[in-house]
């Protein structure tokens, strides 16, 4: 899924694997 850290910018490779 989607995961945002506390600056508001996506985690990309979360992004790929969640």
């Amino acid at each position: 899924p989607i995961a945002e850290d506390p600056g508001g910018k996506r985690f990309l490779l979360v992004n790929l694997t969640d």
